[in-house]
């Protein structure tokens, strides 16, 4: 176990080191662009860890050697913030639901190792939800069984990053639950009235507001 926590160091370095340069001396210096490329470095380490280790293990060696970093600070996403944009590398003609899932697990193993892997079942499910909704909304994609995508995201990531200790307390528990689904309830009914807005009401609300001002009185 120590080699493999010794070629995890050593190949976070690396990266860490190439992250610099790109920052430093690539095309682009924007802060997506330097996190979608730590966001990648962290999946590639983090995947090839999990070949050979169960979940506990890939926290036990992330935490003590943390995750690949261009040197730029970042603050982790919360929980319930709708996440933001990344360009994916293939042409977004040829994405598929496939593609938006695995980029959908890349990005939340690396928001749950940032936040020091402890996010619960239930807040992965979450993330799972919006992250899904946000990449189809994002690249114009629709499918009948987006339950099970989402779900099959939130499997993929307990698998790969396991998921932090669970409060099963009584009442405690089930008043946090409840306030979980409310707030998710919440979110989902913001992106789906974001995404049936139409141009054709904006139009509208802008004519409207350019009426009013030609027959509201000038002030002196």
């Amino acid at each position: 176990m120590q080699d493999l926590e010794f070629q995890y160091k050593r190949e976070k370095e690396e990266a860490d080191l190439t992250l610099e340069q790109q920052r430093l001396y690539g095309d682009s210096d924007s802060g997506d662009d330097s996190d979608k490329r730590s966001c990648e470095e962290s999946w590639r380490l983090i995947s090839s860890l999990r070949e050979k280790v169960p979940p506990g293990r890939v926290q036990s060696i992330v935490r003590r050697c943390g995750l690949p970093s261009s040197g730029k600070k970042r603050e982790p996403i919360r929980v319930y913030q709708i996440p933001q944009r990344r360009r994916l590398g293939k042409d977004p003609r040829w994405l598929t639901l496939a593609d938006l899932k695995m980029q959908a697990v890349k990005e939340i193993c690396y928001e749950v190792a940032l936040n020091d892997f402890k996010h619960s079942k239930q807040e992965i499910e979450a993330m799972s939800v919006i992250k899904m909704k946000e990449l189809c909304r994002t690249y114009g994609k629709r499918d009948a069984n987006e339950k099970e995508w989402w779900k099959a995201v939130a499997r993929d990531v307990w698998d790969t990053v396991g998921v932090g200790e669970e409060d099963d307390s009584g009442k405690g528990g089930v008043q946090d639950l409840k306030a979980h689904i409310d707030k998710l309830t919440d979110i989902l009914q913001e992106v789906k009235l974001q995404n049936n807005m139409k141009d054709e009401e904006i139009r509208a609300l802008r004519d409207r507001m350019v009426k009013m001002e030609r027959v509201m009185p000038v002030t002196q």
